[in-house]
């Protein structure tokens, strides 16, 4: 496709040239037989200058003949080059397909990976919601039980007996878990 481009380029340079040489034969010519006609009223006849016009003469037809060859030359290669570059681009776009195909199975995997990810981290947060409701309800609990403990909101640190009863009592208000965690925390904290 390049070198089509290239020589269409060529071509075009080619016609601008010899539009050129053609206009300056033209001038040439002109002038000649500017000289022709000065010598002829002189009442000279020199052959030279005959055989120098007719010299031009055929030289500006040369040229005029190439131009227009070049000129009409131009549209062809024109086409050709857009020939060439359709070609070009069908060759690149049925190369390109099979690793379009490829990087849509890829781009259909990770999109199927994250649809996944997603999934277990939709699980987790409801978990995570689940682990928060309990602790709420947990909380709740032991804020109620604590409310028998000392103005501080915690057992004193005098490890007195009313201390390990009231850390006692708060433990039996809770269930499960919950009163085993408590009664630890407790008993660290008073045995401290």
């Amino acid at each position: 496709m390049l070198t089509s481009l290239e020589h269409v380029r060529h071509l075009e340079r080619e016609a601008a040239r010899l539009a050129a040489e053609i206009e300056a034969a033209r001038r040439g010519l002109t002038a000649r037989e500017g000289d022709m006609a000065a010598a002829l009223a002189a009442g000279e006849d020199d052959g030279a200058i005959r055989r120098h016009l007719a010299k031009d003469r055929d030289t500006l037809a040369v040229l005029e003949s190439r131009h227009r060859a070049t000129v009409a030359a131009v549209p062809l290669a024109l086409r050709a080059a857009a020939d060439a570059a359709r070609q070009e681009v069908a060759d690149t776009v049925a190369g390109m397909r099979p690793d379009a195909e490829h990087e849509a199975g890829r781009i259909a995997a990770a999109l199927a990976e994250l649809a996944d990810a997603r999934a277990r981290l939709d699980g987790i947060h409801r978990a995570a919601d689940g682990l928060i409701a309990e602790y709420g309800r947990a909380y709740d609990k032991r804020a109620r039980a604590a409310a028998g403990l000392p103005p501080q909101g915690r057992p004193a640190d005098t490890g007195t007996e009313w201390t390990r009863r009231a850390a006692r009592a708060a433990a039996v208000a809770l269930e499960g878990r919950e009163a085993r965690v408590f009664a630890r925390e407790a008993g660290e904290v008073a045995h401290a």
